[in-house]
């Protein structure tokens, strides 16, 4: 009986960090869509949302080599910085 709770407690963990990666990948992909689609610089895009212009960088890299999510590399255990790690370095727009 114990086990089979721990079991379960370990199972909810694991689908809990699951859900929170897809979601958050899910996000930046949508940011990386949208800022493409409306041709919007990173910086620009950086400054509204009070985030890195770096991240930006990162989330319109996501949706250029990712446009189906269901591509990304690793199944369960991708994460965003491991798929950052993958993108060319964020240089300043001219």
């Amino acid at each position: 009986m114990k086990n089979n709770l721990l079991g379960e407690i370990a199972a909810t963990l694991t689908e809990s960090v699951f859900s929170h990666r897809q979601v958050l990948l899910e996000g930046y992909h949508e940011v990386g869509r949208l800022t493409l689609e409306h041709n919007f610089s990173t910086e620009e895009v950086a400054r509204a949302t009070n985030q890195r212009p770096k991240t930006i960088h990162y989330a319109v890299e996501l949706y250029k080599r990712y446009p189906d999510l269901s591509s990304l590399p690793d199944g369960k255990n991708v994460s965003w910085y491991k798929i950052t790690k993958t993108f060319p370095p964020y240089e300043k727009d001219q």
